[in-house]
């Protein structure tokens, strides 16, 4: 995920860029916006929504196929001919971690995608949209986005509300490797909303597709990046999960869970089970 240009009013405080997912060790970085939580001044927080297994440590593979990012968990289905993906997950309550600052806002979001994966499509673009979420003290804060990464900046919906609790179904469709939509609907309000590229590049390369809880970076004055602060999620459950792969509507029993760990700690746990895709914060 990348940047935004409109946030909840309160929230505007801060520059977030949403970036690249980590495709097998390292995330593709993203462009910072101005919206997600009280930041300080001089940081942008950023998600990162391309990944790659290009930086050592960042993620790894253990015996039963779980992939280990620093900043993703959930899952990556791998394949040529991916055109599609869809799911839905209840958007979650955040809760501030343990021993955390109420002064300072921790954040998080869900996504479906394709082409997170840096390693399998090294110069392509990212297609996305999902929902995010913020915590500052007891004030709790969301919105819904979408970018083609990185050629787009994350940018938010309008006139499209949500909030804890609603279920949101995420269709992604790259109608060629330079085109296509992402439709987000909430079930739960009955409301739709749609996006439409044209002509976008990088182009897409339509291997992998992605559902995904992401933490997200901060981009400090002096350039460098570090993980920001996360918030608690309890769980996300992706449901009713699909793709479309050479033109074949196909389940994601093939796909491969992805943990988040982070300085050898698993912060986030995912599996994968009927169909469905869990991911739980672990702290």
């Amino acid at each position: 995920m990348t940047f935004s240009k409109s946030f909840l009013g309160s929230l505007l405080l801060a520059g977030v860029g949403i970036a690249s997912p980590i495709s097998h060790q390292s995330p593709r970085g993203a462009p910072p916006y101005g919206l997600r939580g009280s930041r300080p001044a001089n940081s942008t927080v950023f998600l990162d929504s391309h990944a790659s297994h290009s930086n050592p440590g960042v993620a790894t593979a253990d015996s039963v196929n779980t992939l280990s990012f620093n900043n993703w968990a959930g899952a990556i289905l791998e394949s040529s001919g991916v055109t599609s993906v869809v799911g839905t997950f209840t958007i979650p309550q955040p809760q501030l971690p343990s021993g955390a600052d109420s002064s300072t806002s921790y954040c998080g979001c869900a996504w479906l995608g394709i082409d997170g994966d840096s390693d399998v499509c090294p110069n392509g673009g990212l297609l996305q949209a999902g929902t995010a979420w913020c915590i500052q003290g007891n004030t709790p804060s969301f919105y819904a986005w979408y970018e083609w990464w990185p050629a787009q900046e994350m940018i938010t919906f309008d006139n499209f509300d949500v909030t804890a609790g609603d279920e949101i179904t995420v269709t992604i469709t790259a109608t060629s490797t330079s085109t296509g939509y992402a439709l987000l609907e909430n079930v739960s309000q009955g409301t739709s909303v749609r996006h439409t590229w044209k002509t976008e590049s990088p182009s897409l390369c339509e291997a992998t597709g992605e559902w995904i809880v992401e933490d997200f970076s901060d981009i400090s004055s002096d350039g460098s990046t570090s993980l920001a602060p996360f918030a608690n999620y309890g769980q996300v459950t992706f449901t009713g999960n699909s793709a479309t792969v050479n033109r074949q509507t196909v389940g994601i029993s093939q796909a491969q869970p992805v943990n988040m760990v982070q300085n050898g700690y698993t912060i986030s746990q995912s599996t994968i089970s009927n169909g469905k895709v869990v991911v739980t914060y672990e702290g």
